[in-house]
């Protein structure tokens, strides 16, 4: 029964390895996430008009919030 689970897991989720979010890639729901968590709103936030994110201390971002949510802490990898 616990591969059967595994199986129909493994299923659900869509390219990028997300459950129930569609073809959103993973990279924008993470960060979106990290945008929307006001414990980094010092770090990184929304522009004024809400449609783009300015990180403002990329040295905190890349050593204490990506590897919160990614494999690595490199800025610039962030970046591409």
């Amino acid at each position: 029964v616990n591969k059967m689970n595994k199986a129909a897991d493994k299923k659900k989720r869509n390219r990028h390895g997300v459950k129930g979010h569609g073809s959103i890639p993973a990279f924008l729901l993470k960060t979106y996430e990290i945008l929307e968590n006001n414990e980094y709103k010092d770090v990184i936030s929304w522009n004024p008009e809400g449609d783009a994110f300015i990180v403002k201390n990329t040295s905190e971002f890349a050593e204490s919030v990506l590897p919160k949510y990614f494999k690595h802490n490199n800025f610039a990898s962030f970046v591409r």
